[in-house]
């Protein structure tokens, strides 16, 4: 599963943050719906992938610091598709998730 920031953290206040869930599929069409849940595609490309503690804590320290983290990778953003917040079953009982934000070739 992902979580997908609508809001950027660092200019909204976090009780204020809203977030898409994205569910994987690889066929849309066999999603069934009754007008309650909204489908959009994302566009593909390359990200910078963090594995970070699963706590309301390490989140927060993440979103406040993640661009100078992305600057010491010696990557660009790219401020035009969506950071996510990546969540497997394994991780998760591991108290791991992963912060994967978008960059440039």
């Amino acid at each position: 599963m992902h979580g997908i920031a609508i809001d950027n953290p660092q200019l909204t206040k976090p009780i204020e943050c809203r977030y898409d869930v994205c569910l994987l599929t690889l066929n849309i069409e066999s999603i069934e719906s009754d007008g309650q849940i909204s489908v959009r595609n994302l566009n593909g490309g390359r990200y910078a992938v963090f594995t970070i503690e699963h706590t309301a804590d390490a989140v927060a320290n993440f979103w406040q610091s993640f661009s100078s983290e992305v600057y010491s990778c010696g990557v660009t953003m790219d401020i035009s598709r969506p950071i996510m917040e990546r969540y497997f079953v394994k991780m998760v009982a591991n108290g791991l998730c992963e912060m994967c934000v978008p960059i440039l070739k």
